[in-house]
């Protein structure tokens, strides 16, 4: 993976201010989307791999204001959510990570996503000055342990305002 290419994929503003600036990376070849067109409005920057026939990975950075949240509620509050916004959700693993240098959380989760594919999704969360911010990376089960390696080197690119 020493030889793999990567391009940084920017964050657009976050919805209400606050956040300063954020990005993370992907290899060259994938994707950047226009988060705007999305219609998800936390979603502030996306990426998706190379078509191949298939299920293709994602990779999408959301940023939420948590005004009056803990770290704590946030987490609970998704784990709420999730399992109505995504079909068989079934949460496999919740750990404490460390994340952009602050304390945060590692999610593994699997759901069927549109189009009946089986997926894993992955995710990384952390507040950094009252915006929580979550790196998800997406893939179809079969895959996930040929994606998981980028994933995490994605995830050690990612960069919040003056973070790592």
């Amino acid at each position: 993976m020493n030889d793999l290419q990567w391009q940084d994929v920017t964050a657009r503003p976050v919805p209400g201010g606050g956040g300063g600036e954020a990005s993370f990376g992907v290899p060259a070849d994938w994707s950047v989307l226009d988060p705007a067109r999305l219609g998800a409005p936390a979603v502030v920057a996306a990426a998706l791999e190379p078509e191949r026939g298939g299920f293709r990975a994602s990779a999408v950075l959301t940023a939420t204001a948590q005004e009056d949240l803990t770290f704590a509620d946030w987490q609970n509050r998704t784990d709420e959510e999730l399992p109505a916004l995504l079909d068989d959700y079934r949460l496999v693993d919740l750990q404490h990570v460390e994340v952009v240098g602050r304390p945060g959380g590692r999610r593994l989760a699997h759901h069927v996503a549109p189009g009946g594919t089986c997926a894993v999704l992955e995710q990384w969360s952390a507040v950094v000055d009252g915006v929580g911010w979550s790196l998800t990376w997406t893939v179809d089960v079969l895959r996930y342990d040929a994606v998981h390696d980028l994933a995490r080197a994605s995830l050690d690119r990612l960069r919040i305002g003056a973070t790592r």
